[in-house]
């Protein structure tokens, strides 16, 4: 979990286990391979059928990289003003922000169909967001600890 505070703002995360570069290296040795083992199988067996077929296996491969790629800069920004909650979500490149009132606004831990741990919710008035769903359970539970902790604190404080 990256939880940064700065006065009242806490920025959650998505953790990727590679970099942008590891994972370009691992996709292109994929490919590397993948074409050299057709190239060798297409000229000197004769089995050149094999080559398209290795093309649409990188291509799929690529894809799924790219899916993958799309949502390592996920995060969550969640700022606690003196009136307001302001959360700003960045989900495959786009943004979308949502805005509570501090008084009103109620911190509860989303949980899917088995008990476990899902994702944040603020809520407020039928209006609610969820957010820090890309965290493990504990880090989850640690995150709803440090906002409930800020949100109860006097807004003068």
């Amino acid at each position: 979990m990256s939880t940064n505070r700065l006065g009242s703002v806490f920025e959650f995360r998505r953790t990727m286990a590679t970099s942008r570069r590891q994972r370009l290296g691992v996709l292109l040795a994929i490919a590397g391979l993948s074409f050299a083992f057709a190239l060798f199988l297409g000229f000197f067996v004769g089995a050149w059928m094999v080559i398209p077929f290795a093309g649409l296996e990188v291509g799929c491969v690529a894809f799924a990289f790219w899916w993958v790629e799309r949502s390592s800069c996920d995060h969550d920004l969640v700022e606690i003003g003196e009136s307001a909650v302001e959360i700003k979500r960045i989900r495959s490149g786009r943004a979308e922000s949502h805005s509570f009132s501090r008084a009103w606004v109620q911190l509860e831990i989303e949980r899917d169909a088995t008990g476990r741990e899902k994702a944040l919710r603020l809520r407020q008035s039928g209006k609610s967001v969820s957010l820090a769903e890309f965290l493990r359970a504990n880090e989850q539970r640690e995150a709803a600890k440090t906002l409930r902790a800020a949100l109860s604190q006097p807004a003068w404080a």
